[in-house]
């Protein structure tokens, strides 16, 4: 089998030959299907999983939610995955706005779903969720035209931070430790520096100032590795 991607990717970076961005575009009823483990081994080092449960495994490409709306499955068949296996994937996963299953739904259901529309959630600098998976057959779904998702890849471990900027609003993002790569979902400027939208840059200073100079909110995520 293979990841299936109906989605249309409309930008792409590669800042480091470990590391890539990759805007999807997609309509009502696109997906990116995983329909087994092994689909997530091609091109990247043996799959890492979490310390205390065997069914939760970290994750080398993460899906971002950066406008419209979107719904996320994960299921599976038997009795391979618990209801500690479920606990333990949100523990790592920390949710704030998305709506999910509860445990003892996901387990009746051998099937574990959430669902997000884009908003601005996040006013500062959040860990991003996604880093942890199920290991299940796993699919994200756009649920409105125009839903674009940024795709991160790599097959070291790194962090992604999220921080959203209204339009023409300014928010300040300091560096993270290692090194550091900002994208920029909309057009935007730091100081004098304008931006295109879909840029993906190098953070080397220990702050900056971000504007928001684009035409809908905007959802700057940090990579740092």
């Amino acid at each position: 089998m293979a990841i299936i991607i109906t989605f249309t990717p409309i930008a792409h970076a590669k800042p480091e030959e470990d590391l890539e961005f990759i805007v999807l575009e997609g309509k009502t009823g696109d997906i990116v299907l995983r329909e087994t483990m092994e689909d997530n081994q091609e091109g990247y080092p043996e799959i890492v999983y979490d310390t205390e449960s065997s069914k939760v495994f970290r994750r080398p490409n993460r899906l971002s939610l950066i406008q419209g709306a979107l719904k996320g499955t994960v299921s599976w068949t038997g009795d391979e995955i618990e209801a500690s296996d479920i606990e333990r994937f949100k523990a790592l996963n920390k949710n704030s706005v998305f709506e999910e299953s509860t445990t003892s739904e996901a387990i009746a259901n051998k099937e574990y779903i959430f669902t997000y529309t884009y908003g601005v959630d996040y006013p500062t600098l959040y860990d991003a969720r996604g880093k942890w998976g199920l290991a299940g057959k796993a699919s994200m779904e756009a649920t409105v035209d125009g839903t674009r998702l940024l795709c991160t890849r790599s097959a070291s471990d790194y962090t992604n931070k999220h921080i959203d900027i209204d339009v023409g609003d300014t928010k300040t993002i300091a560096k993270q430790e290692g090194s550091n790569y900002v994208f920029f979902p909309q057009k935007c400027s730091i100081g004098d520096t304008e931006i295109e939208q879909f840029t993906t840059k190098k953070l080397t200073s220990d702050s900056i100032d971000i504007t928001n100079k684009g035409v809908a909110p905007a959802r700057v995520v940090v990579v740092s590795k």
